[in-house]
């Protein structure tokens, strides 16, 4: 009898220990896949909106990040953060780094000038500081600008890093045979030497959109009102430099023949990401039309360099390692872009 009671003792003093325990284990809900898919359809049917308002391209136009975010902020739940980018437009503001002398930052400055100016009503932004060693390329920077030619291999590994999240590589000068064959001009901005040739300078296409020269001829009708179409480029010479062979990376070729390129790009450098350009020298502190002209294509030539990709959140914001993204296409004055939203939870 005794063993019995001793047996029912130690079962009730266990019950009491697991209801004791159980009060400081909080309850749980499982995540499904059905709340992911409607939290997606939640945040897409937010951006429709926004963009059916008009408020969407506005934000974006006037850069009011401040806006668009407390727009979208009423509309998700409270265990939501989230990240704005925008792509294909060039970025509101342009970083850009100069590796040159400060006499060289201050031609580049005139040359772009002015740095703050107006496209498709939209506000860009030029800032330009002086860059001692391509080692240190500031994380924010999105060009790169190199004036004349540089050997760019001691820089090969820093430079890919750079690439790789987003930068872009501006080479503005003059090229030799053995400088387009240092083994960087040909692996990272695909540049090869050709034949003999020279004029002239056309855009390689205006009608082509798949091609990058479509996209800065666009943004120089959009600087300077021409058609990129009837665009003839003075300044460049070919005739024992630049003899850079046209593909369909060309932006400049010559006229008549479609000899040589004067400008050229390269993308999808370093794991599918990365720019470069190269832009044949000439004599930017000219004071005529054909040396403006070119300046104007110089500064089409740095929209697409931008990136054409940056955030538009009113503060920094790092997404968590896993998030979830929902897109939406709209267009300011013609060009169009894509806004995606960046999303991940909190706290559960």
């Amino acid at each position: 009898m005794k063993g019995f009671i001793r047996v029912l003792e130690a079962i009730i003093a266990s019950i009491i220990l697991i209801a004791s325990v159980s009060y400081f284990f909080l309850p749980t809900t499982q995540q499904t896949s059905w709340d992911d898919v409607v939290l997606s359809t939640r945040t897409k049917e937010s951006l429709i909106a926004l963009e059916k308002s008009g408020k969407l391209a506005g934000y974006v136009k006037n850069n009011d990040a401040a806006s668009l975010n407390n727009d979208l902020r009423k509309t998700l739940p409270p265990n939501i953060e989230f990240s704005l980018e925008v792509r294909d437009i060039p970025n509101d503001i342009i970083y850009v780094e100069c590796f040159c002398s400060e006499t060289e930052k201050d031609d580049l400055e005139s040359l772009l000038a002015p740095l703050r100016f107006g496209y498709k009503d939209r506000e860009i932004d030029v800032r330009i500081q002086r860059l001692d060693n391509l080692n240190n390329i500031n994380p924010r920077t999105d060009v790169a600008f190199i004036i004349g030619y540089e050997n760019l291999n001691p820089y090969m590994s820093a430079l890919n890093s750079f690439l790789d999240g987003g930068g872009t590589i501006f080479m503005l000068g003059h090229l030799t045979e053995n400088q387009v064959s240092d083994g960087f001009m040909n692996s990272v901005f695909d540049l090869r030497w050709t034949g003999s040739g020279g004029g002239e300078g056309i855009f390689y296409s205006t009608v082509t959109p798949s091609k990058v020269s479509y996209k800065i001829a666009k943004y120089y009708r959009g600087l300077t009102g021409k058609d990129p179409a009837s665009a003839a480029f003075s300044e460049f010479s070919g005739g024992g430099v630049n003899q850079i062979e046209v593909t369909d990376k060309s932006v400049i070729i010559t006229s008549p023949g479609n000899q040589i390129s004067y400008v050229k790009i390269n993308q999808f450098i370093v794991n599918n990401h990365g720019r470069t350009v190269w832009f044949s020298g000439y004599d930017y502190a000219k004071d005529t039309q054909g040396a403006q002209e070119t300046k104007n294509l110089t500064k089409a030539a740095l929209m697409w360099a931008s990136g054409e990709h940056y955030k538009m959140d009113n503060f920094k914001k790092t997404p968590a390692p896993s998030f979830s993204e929902s897109s939406l296409l709209s267009s300011i004055g013609g060009d169009q872009f894509e806004l995606s939203l960046l999303f991940w939870k909190v706290f559960f």
